[in-house]
């Protein structure tokens, strides 16, 4: 089907869907082809026919219709071959960005839910609870306090218990 004026099998919806039918298994085959991913396959062939469509008043086809779509197939894998090539060169670091900043976040919800839960305890096991996040042993804790160190394992044995019912509900929504 050789022309020079705009391709007639596009000019009513009817005839562009009997072209879409006939030949979208080869354009798919084309593309899956050199990706061997289907969902990208399956995107390239929509864009290539949606184009086709789009293009349909102004499109002038000097070759075969299934040579032209077999062509279309494959400058699109080349266009997504290069752009992938120019984000990994161009944009390395964005995965990895963003799973930092989402482990950020989730570090800085957890903290903050640490904070409020333990706003939640007596002043006492409060106190030991953070010299104890400090870095202080319970004997160290104890003669600083002036409590005895049996007193000490309670408070932060009650404060651990604590959060890890309250965190575990607070993770769980």
């Amino acid at each position: 089907m050789s022309t020079t004026s705009p391709h007639t099998a596009f000019s009513d919806p009817q005839a562009f869907k009997q072209v879409y039918t006939r030949h979208w298994k080869q354009v798919y085959a084309v593309c899956y082809s050199h990706l061997k991913e289907v969902d990208t396959a399956q995107e390239m062939v929509q864009d290539i026919f949606l184009s086709l469509w789009e293009r349909r008043q102004t499109l002038v086809i000097t070759t075969s219709l299934e040579h032209y779509l077999v062509r279309a197939a494959k400058m699109k894998v080349l266009e997504h071959f290069r752009n992938q090539t120019i984000r990994s060169n161009y944009v390395p670091d964005v995965p990895v960005a963003t799973e930092a900043t989402e482990r950020e976040i989730e570090y800085n919800s957890l903290h903050e839910n640490l904070e409020r839960l333990l706003g939640q305890q007596p002043d006492q096991s409060r106190q030991v609870f953070s010299l104890r996040q400090q870095g202080m042993s319970n004997r160290e804790i104890a003669s600083k306090l002036g409590f005895s160190e049996k007193a000490v394992e309670y408070h932060v044995t009650r404060v651990l218990r604590f959060l890890r019912e309250r965190l575990h509900l607070v993770l769980d929504r």
